[in-house]
């Protein structure tokens, strides 16, 4: 899951936010703000792999440099669940996390 992004970069694997994944059945990911706003919703998958990317906007409006909330949900061809990503030292895996959006 990346970390942070930059909407105005020239490249593109910079300029917006999106998940990478193999093999998925099912996705879905939703956006928030601090304050628990949803921002943006995806559940579009191409060749089991996530489709659709975060350009850093509200309803057409460019949103700030700030951190921002995600949350996501999928399952594998093969049936199983995503458990989330290692987030710390102690091998605990969470399905939500932080993206930083830079400007």
């Amino acid at each position: 899951m990346p970390n942070s992004f930059i909407p105005e970069s020239n490249s593109p694997g910079l300029s917006r936010f999106q998940p990478k994944g193999y093999n998925m059945e099912t996705y879905k990911i939703w956006i928030y703000d601090t304050w628990g706003n949803l921002l943006w919703y995806s559940d579009k998958l191409v060749n089991g792999s996530p489709s659709e990317s975060w350009d850093g906007t509200y309803e057409g409006i460019v949103m700030k440099t700030d951190v921002y909330i995600w949350k996501v949900e999928a399952t594998f061809q093969d049936g199983t669940e995503w458990e989330g990503q290692s987030t710390t030292n102690d091998g605990k895996k969470k399905t939500f996390g932080n993206v930083l959006l830079l400007r």
